[in-house]
């Protein structure tokens, strides 16, 4: 499908469109941390203004093919600053080694906490983690749009970046979609591989042993379990995922969820119309009977989720697994 969307672009006759224009300019915008630090910032003062809601309600940006994209926009938190080294817990007498975190292009911005709690689980349990600095977006959404090679210079970069530090033992990808892309860099024909093994969040931290001294205080509530087709389909980590979330006492997974949720990358802005209807689907088979969780560990579905619910309270909080392990972990 990848190449047979590269051949369609290749043998494009031109043309304009504001899809086009919309998707060229939100990958160069991905692609320039500044802008996009700056951009992100100014929606953030414009959601606590009250004005985002306002465009929302009014559509005005529908002429321009924008209103579909500021719908799925989420309740934004400040830009997240990151050091580029954190020291395993002091609690830990023996490091376990050296990780690192591959964040993303857009998770600083629209999802910060899941960072912020990867880094502490990872600490709490051993591992010093880096993030590299010059890593760049993983080129999945440029090859969702044919473009192969802009995919295949950012794999280039970020296979340079991370194959640097010598003493890094895993690289760590905290969404689903990006740690399948980087998996297959090889099928862009890059100069090299990663020397250093690639995992998913959700499979490293199911598959480690934990130490004696970390443990998860109960939490005596419902949830339903998204399964991001790119952790069932292409990292086949379903289980690891119940399994991680089993680690918490008392938890009751109601639902488990493995069908499509209509994100798929760029997909929902490609077919909005069968987009919405998987989205409809998703939600209304996630929402019985009334979880008062929705974990999803694909931040692309986790949107998704999102901009199908409303911001009732009695709606349920749409959070990454790692984050609510972060939330309930704690050290004797």
């Amino acid at each position: 499908m990848d190449q047979s969307k590269a051949l369609l672009v290749k043998n494009e006759k031109g043309g304009y469109s504001i899809r086009t224009f919309i998707s060229n300019a939100g990958l160069k915008l991905l692609l320039n941390e500044k802008l996009s630090i700056a951009l992100f910032s100014t929606l953030r003062l414009l959601q606590i203004s009250g004005f985002i809601a306002l465009v929302k309600k009014s559509k005005i940006l529908k002429p321009f093919g924008l209103q579909r994209l500021i719908s799925y926009l989420p309740k934004l938190d400040r830009h997240l600053k990151t050091k580029s080294f954190y020291p395993a817990n002091n609690a830990i007498k023996t490091t376990k080694g050296n990780v690192a975190l591959f964040t993303g292009c857009v998770s600083k911005q629209l999802d910060p906490k899941t960072i912020q709690a990867s880094i502490k689980l990872l600490n709490f349990i051993g591992y010093d983690v880096t993030i590299p600095e010059q890593q760049t977006c993983c080129g999945a959404l440029h090859v969702h749009d044919g473009k192969m090679e802009q995919a295949k210079k950012l794999a280039n970069k970020n296979i340079t970046t991370f194959n640097q530090p010598k003493n890094t033992t895993t690289i760590i990808s905290l969404v689903n979609g990006c740690t399948s892309q980087l998996r297959e860099y090889s099928q862009l024909h890059t100069k090299n591989g990663f020397i250093p093994e690639v995992k998913d969040i959700v499979e490293f931290l199911s598959e480690v042993e934990w130490p004696d001294t970390i443990s998860f205080k109960p939490l005596d509530k419902t949830i339903a379990l998204q399964v991001p087709c790119s952790l069932q389909n292409s990292l086949r980590a379903e289980n690891k995922l119940i399994h991680l979330i089993e680690n918490i006492p008392n938890i009751s997974i109601e639902t488990i969820y493995n069908k499509c949720c209509g994100a798929a990358g760029s997909y929902f802005l490609r077919q909005p119309t069968l987009s919405d209807q998987l989205k409809k689907h998703a939600i209304a088979q996630l929402t019985q009977p009334s979880p008062e969780y929705i974990i999803s560990s694909n931040l692309g579905c986790a949107l998704q989720l999102k901009s199908g619910l409303s911001d009732n309270q009695n709606n349920p909080h749409v959070i990454h697994p790692v984050e609510l392990l972060a939330q309930q972990i704690s050290q004797k």
